[in-house]
């Protein structure tokens, strides 16, 4: 019970944090620049050094739900956006080692105690009875593209090898794609990396348009292709509660 509190607090604890950055992107633009200038001259003080620092942080964002507590991916995408020379094989080397290590020991956590993970505390992270039948029935009907695609999502990275875990599929199934999605990710992410390196005044300057398209493109998706499977989703989630607070009451 005191984990779930301390789960809680420190889930509460990293939404604010993320709403502050983002209530300071639209309305204090150049302190984020100051903020990003700043990162890049750290990365390029610590040099190799930073590939630990690295290290750890992609490692615990690959671990079972650990990854929300940290900006995993954003951090890597910088550290790659601003790496340069001998640096940046260095950094990219140490991203994929971290994730492959994570990936296994969630794996294996999921072999033994999957079921106990996402019970306890998967509803500390909005992964509820509904979320969880949701996620594990995508899981059975594409395992391969799951491990391989969900790497870009912080929560389903951390949780894919723990499903595949649980799941029971065999060791060489689960790594084939997830080696491949590990590599498709750090590819990915080096692109976007440079890309910001490159244009993060222009991005920062026009970061709420762009989050106002990104909203209105996921709106209308969910709109016009998934009404009814939302639909579905959300009696499903009412029934959900209806039943935990049935279940308070007796």
């Amino acid at each position: 019970m005191k984990l779930n509190w301390i789960i809680k607090v420190v889930q509460y604890l990293t939404t604010f944090f993320f709403l502050g950055l983002l209530l300071l992107a639209l309305f204090e633009r150049e302190m984020i620049k100051d903020f990003v200038m700043q990162f890049s001259w750290l990365i390029k003080s610590f040099g190799l050094y930073w590939a630990g620092i690295l290290a750890i942080i992609v490692l615990i964002e690959a671990l079972p739900f650990l990854g929300l507590f940290i900006p995993g991916q954003q951090l890597f995408v910088l550290t790659l956006g601003f790496s340069h020379g001998e640096v940046l094989p260095a950094m990219i080397l140490t991203g994929i080692a971290a994730m492959f290590v994570g990936n296994i020991v969630s794996y294996f956590l999921g072999r033994r105690y999957g079921d106990y993970f996402l019970t306890h505390f998967g509803p500390g992270f909005g992964i509820g009875k509904t979320e969880r039948s949701y996620i594990e029935r995508w899981f059975e009907k594409h395992g391969s593209w799951f491990l391989i695609l969900w790497k870009f999502h912080n929560l389903t990275a951390s949780i894919g090898a723990l499903l595949a875990g649980s799941s029971g599929m065999p060791f060489m199934k689960f790594f084939i794609p997830n080696s491949f999605g590990i590599i498709l990710w750090v590819g990915v992410m080096s692109i976007i990396g440079r890309l910001f390196a490159e244009h993060y005044e222009k991005i920062i300057d026009n970061i709420g348009k762009i989050l106002g398209i990104f909203a209105i493109c996921v709106i209308a998706y969910l709109l016009i292709f998934k009404r009814e499977s939302v639909k579905r989703y959300w009696r499903e989630k009412e029934l959900e509660i209806e039943e935990m607070e049935r279940a308070k009451t007796k």
